[in-house]
Order: C-alpha cells, then structure tokens, then sequence
C-alpha cells in the first residue's frame, strides 16, 4: 500500500473524529462530505458513524483533496 503508515488497511473502518484529523477539517466538513456523498459510510443502531478505510483512503491519496473543505 502507498501513503503513510497510519492509513487504516482495507476493510477497517474510521471514526469522524480520525478522519478529521487525517484531512484537517473539523465536524461541519465532515457532515457536509456525508451529506453531499463525498465519503462513504455505515449508522451504527446507536447513530454513529464508521466509514469504511479503503474509499476514505482514496480520497486521501487523491491530489487537492487533503485540507479541502
């Protein structure tokens, strides 16, 4: 796999909170990518949200798309 190290492996999952600190957005991006379809996710019965690390890890490795809200 190319990247850093720290990138989950295919299959794992994220948490809002790591993607966050992996894109450097706060909550409001994160919602907002959800929302509009930009990354893709499982609801947990109990309403939170786990996004799955493969299609989170492609959109890290596309260019421009670190830090853009």
């Amino acid at each position: 796999m190319s990247g850093p190290a720290w990138l989950r492996e295919e299959g794992d999952f994220y948490k809002a909170r790591e993607i966050g600190a992996l894109f450097g957005v706060g909550a409001a991006a994160i919602y907002r990518w959800r929302r509009t379809g930009r990354l893709t996710f499982i609801r947990l019965p109990g309403g939170r949200f786990l996004y799955p690390a493969g299609p989170v890890n492609e959109l890290y490795r596309r260019p421009g798309d670190r830090a853009a809200s």
